[in-house]
């Protein structure tokens, strides 16, 4: 058993961190005076003032957890917003503290937009659809339509449109189309 030289509590000694500044023993103060200890100094904010951010918040500010909460800061202000689980405040670091960003990252998530009309892998034609869908591109694309127009216009990504072209023997025009000099 170990004692906290904070809190006067005692632990078994595997709740006390090993010491970086002293290879092979343990620092005097149990995790949550550590924490606290560290909270005051990069903070400024007491143990006390934590407890009261938590309470109103109920937990993490974003996913409501109350597992390895840790502070959030503003990077720019150093001004404390709130209190986060690691997984969210790392993820909020991860977009730069943008919630622009944070918003374009929840749009994608939620699947409302789908970029260049590329199909997801249960809409792919197969079959009679597939043939059907082929014919259709070769005669658009003799009929001068760009393979971006194709695209958009059959819902393919841009090797499919291509990959369609090539295997029904069509000589593919230059960049730029009939515009290139």
């Amino acid at each position: 058993m170990q004692t906290c030289t904070r809190c006067r509590r005692d632990f078994n000694e595997t709740k006390f961190y090993s010491s970086e500044t002293n290879k092979g023993k343990r620092r005097r103060h149990c995790p949550d005076c550590f924490r606290d200890a560290r909270i005051l100094r990069v903070y400024g904010i007491t143990p006390e003032a934590f407890e009261a951010i938590l309470a109103e918040q109920g937990g993490c500010a974003v996913c409501g957890s109350v597992e390895e909460l840790c502070v959030d800061h503003d990077h720019r202000t150093l001004e404390i917003r709130g209190i986060l689980c690691t997984k969210c405040n790392t993820s909020a670091g991860s977009l730069n503290d943008d919630p622009a960003r944070a918003e374009r990252l929840a749009t994608y998530l939620r699947g409302t937009k789908r970029y260049g009309g590329i199909p997801r892998q249960t809409d792919r034609l197969t079959g009679a659809a597939l043939a059907a869908a082929s014919s259709d591109i070769v005669q658009g694309y003799k009929e001068g339509a760009s393979l971006k127009q194709l695209m958009e216009l059959h819902g393919l990504s841009y090797h499919a449109i291509r990959n369609r072209l090539l295997k029904a023997g069509v000589a593919l025009r230059p960049k730029g189309g009939q515009w290139r000099i």
